[in-house]
């Protein structure tokens, strides 16, 4: 069977249209390699500022509902004391253990109340911090000249357990090694922490 060849015009053309395209992918292609930085998360949320000043304020927001809580304790043992004090079958008693159910079920609905309330504040705040960092690893980022800002997760040690749990450990890992000498989470504590320290006037 005889051999099917391309005509040269359209052979010129394919290579023409391939250099075409080389040459514009080059131009887009960035001209000098990535500059990578590396960040300890973990130590970074544990040393700003802004960590110390949200643990500072959720603690006030769960000693204000445990005072509330140990109120409505106190309420409800007021009236077992008081119910005991009662003829039993009375009216008087009657009346009494009805008030103390009714205490008990507002007992138990604030408890599940201010659970979900703190827990609320405390995703909130653990939110409002990692968009703070975000946003200060950019800052710097553009300033010093740094392309990528990324998680260095060789930092936790993967911690003894079971098959599954140490797959689940592996697997969530993205770094298998990191050069320390381009980590700059000190850098970024200190501007996380001067920018909370201006926003409070400090």
């Amino acid at each position: 069977m005889p051999t099917l060849h391309a005509p040269r015009s359209s052979t010129a053309l394919l290579a023409a249209v391939l250099c075409a395209g080389l040459a514009a992918f080059a131009a887009l292609a960035p001209d000098r390699p990535a500059v990578v930085a590396t960040v300890d998360l973990e130590r970074v949320f544990n040393s700003v500022d802004l960590q110390s000043r949200t643990e500072v304020r959720l603690q006030a927001l769960s000693e204000e509902l445990g005072a509330r809580r140990d109120e409505l304790q106190l309420e409800i043992e007021d009236l077992q004391a008081e119910l005991e004090s009662f003829q039993p079958g009375s009216d008087a008693q009657i009346e009494v253990a009805g008030r103390i159910e009714e205490a008990i079920a507002e007992f138990r609905a604030w408890e599940g109340f201010a659970a979900i309330k703190l827990e609320a504040e405390q995703s909130k705040a653990m939110r409002d911090i990692y968009l703070s960092i975000r946003e200060a690893a950019a800052d710097l980022a553009k300033e010093r000249g740094w392309d990528y800002v990324m998680v260095d997760d060789t930092v936790p040690t993967i911690q003894p357990g079971g098959a599954e749990q140490m797959q689940q450990q592996i697997g969530s890992r993205r770094f298998l090694y990191a050069n320390g000498a381009f980590d700059v989470t000190d850098a970024l504590i200190a501007r996380l922490n001067t920018q909370s320290a201006s926003a409070n006037g400090d």
